[in-house]
């Protein structure tokens, strides 16, 4: 996978005509059906708590914890390249 994406990114090869914000959405969408297919198989969303049991600071870390994995995402595309 990181061989594919290091030869369609970097400049000396023929890289593909996308850019790394673009790179780093389809690696995160196309790697949510494969968690959510699992999640869904082994039952997680069982210990998951229900929305209304969240507060606005457990909503907070969420939301960070999204911000820093698309951040480590966009930064492993920009190393590659």
């Amino acid at each position: 996978d990181r061989l594919l994406q290091r030869l369609m990114l970097a400049q000396e090869q023929q890289p593909v005509d996308i850019s790394k914000t673009g790179v780093t959405l389809l690696n995160n969408l196309l790697g949510l059906a494969p968690v959510l297919l699992c999640a869904f198989f082994t039952q997680e969303w069982h210990a998951v708590p229900e929305l209304s049991d969240l507060n606005g600071l457990s909503c907070g870390w969420i939301l960070a914890s999204c911000i820093v994995g698309v951040g480590i995402s966009y930064t492993g595309i920009w190393c590659q390249s």
